[in-house]
């Protein structure tokens, strides 16, 4: 079944997973409430969430290729094993979701929350993470190879993780 946004909005009144659905490409559904929905395995390719509150969503599994994400909440999210290649999550805040395993390879996570993210053995190579907020991030295993990590915020424990070529020997914020 091919989800278009009329139909989305339709159907969450009635039914709250999406559970390997198909969502039309590229529909947009901004600034919408989707907290708790369970989107486990969707096709959701450049789908646009632009602003959508999306808090506690399963996502795990998901195709998000190419999403728009920006100042999307997806606080406390699920999304492991989610394709995230080449999403826009600029500004979105993930403190808390759970990434492990996901693939965010060339995302543009600028300025995104990622306090207390899990992160682990996902791949953010060629990710871009300008201004982003790392702190207490789990990053174990994670592959950073050519990820651009400028201005970032993060602990002392993570500084370790980070390829050396970014290390810095005195603060945590670089």
């Amino acid at each position: 079944m091919r989800l278009t946004k009329s139909l989305l909005i339709e159907n969450i009144s009635r039914d709250t997973g999406f559970t390997r659905k198909k969502i039309g490409h590229k529909a947009v559904i901004k600034n919408t409430v989707l907290g708790q929905v369970d989107f486990y395995g969707a096709y959701l390719p450049q789908v646009n969430f632009q602003g959508a509150d999306l808090q506690g969503a399963d996502m795990s599994e998901a195709d998000l290729y190419g999403a728009n994400l920006q100042e999307a909440n997806l606080a406390g999210a699920a999304l492991i094993w989610a394709n995230l290649d080449e999403a826009k999550l600029q500004k979105a805040s993930l403190e808390g979701a759970d990434l492990r395993w996901a693939n965010l390879e060339g995302a543009d996570l600028t300025e995104a929350n990622l306090r207390w993210a899990n992160f682990q053995g996902a791949n953010l190579r060629e990710a871009k993470l300008f201004n982003a907020d790392l702190y207490g991030a789990n990053l174990k295993n994670t592959d950073m190879e050519d990820a651009v990590f400028t201005g970032i915020t993060l602990d002392a424990e993570n500084e370790s993780k980070l390829p050396r070529t970014i290390q810095k020997k005195s603060d945590k914020h670089f």
